[in-house]
């Protein structure tokens, strides 16, 4: 079952109907993984995922050796999702006649260090530090990403 998700009258609502869906369905998909299968009422159906140590390939992936391991890579692999999902809303709208101003979407961040950044300079960053630590985890999901139509270069300058 697909989530019902409002797209009329959202902030930049013409470029997120283009890359939404994309990603709604590579989301969906992964909670499918760790959480199991919905039911006819949109719940998850018990052990059925990886949370209950059940093997549901995603895109590459699957369960852990253990809960933890399986709920540490849910995790990660949730949170680099929508830092690709950051590098690719950016990558459309550039490609728009007139696209959104930058500001309204790459904000300013400051990382518990200190350290000041940007949305989309943060997550390219998360991205290179990924592919260098740990390239498994890299190419699964930018691969799933790629095939979903976007280019997602984490060394990209613009």
């Amino acid at each position: 079952m697909t989530h019902i998700r409002n797209f009329d009258l959202v902030q930049h609502e013409d470029l997120r109907r283009k890359i939404d869906a994309r990603f709604n369905t590579l989301h969906d998909s992964l909670e499918e993984a760790y959480y199991g299968e919905r039911g006819p009422d949109d719940r998850f159906v018990q052990d059925t995922g990886w949370r209950h140590g059940v093997s549901k390939p995603w895109q590459g992936f699957d369960k852990g050796a253990t809960p933890k391991a399986s709920k540490a890579l849910f995790d990660e692999l949730h949170g680099l999702l929508w830092r690709v999902y950051e590098l690719a809303f950016h990558e459309e709208n550039v490609k728009q006649a007139t696209p959104y101003p930058r500001a309204k979407y790459d904000r300013p961040t400051e990382a518990r260090d200190g350290t000041k950044g940007t949305t989309l300079g943060d997550a390219r960053k998360s991205l290179r530090d990924l592919r260098a630590d740990r390239p498994t985890i890299f190419n699964g999901m930018v691969g799933a990403v790629r095939g979903e139509g976007f280019a997602i270069d984490p060394d990209a300058v613009d």
